[in-house]
């Protein structure tokens, strides 16, 4: 279902032609030891969430979240959020203040371009408890030096 809101449609994704992987293999996070299944939202490739990113690829984790690539279908932007894990909110609330925070400074320091900037937020629900997300610019290495 389309939202009226969106300005791109969302990417469709094959359902066949690809090799499905074993689930009995571990990957990514599920190797690190203090792995527990139950804490993390289980994000699919394709899903949409907040009713406006629909995500394209995991491109980064660890022991407190998952970090994925994702298309805003409202601004039309790549865009990179975080699905941190269960249980520790007020530790990720605290984050989302300090990055809400930097992005009210007006500012002139040369590191503030560094600084990855938080573009929205958003909280879902998973089946074990709920899920902050940040979202920012997706960064990258850049030839302009």
């Amino acid at each position: 279902m389309r939202s009226s809101q969106w300005t791109c449609n969302p990417k469709v994704f094959p359902s066949s032609g690809f090799k499905v992987l074993d689930p009995s293999v571990e990957l990514d996070e599920e190797t690190l030891p203090t792995y527990q299944p139950e804490k993390h939202y289980p994000v699919k490739q394709g899903e949409i969430l907040n009713n406006r990113y629909q995500t394209f690829a995991k491109i980064g984790y660890g022991v407190t979240l998952t970090v994925w690539l994702a298309k805003d279908l409202v601004g039309s932007l790549y865009v990179v959020f975080k699905v941190y894990v269960t249980g520790q909110d007020r530790d990720h609330e605290r984050e989302l203040n300090i990055y809400k925070h930097m992005g009210l400074q007006e500012s002139r320091h040369p590191g503030k371009n560094l600084v990855c900037k938080l573009l929205d937020d958003f909280y879902i629900q998973g089946p074990h408890g709920g899920h902050i997300c940040p979202v920012h610019e997706p960064l990258g290495m850049s030839a302009d030096l």
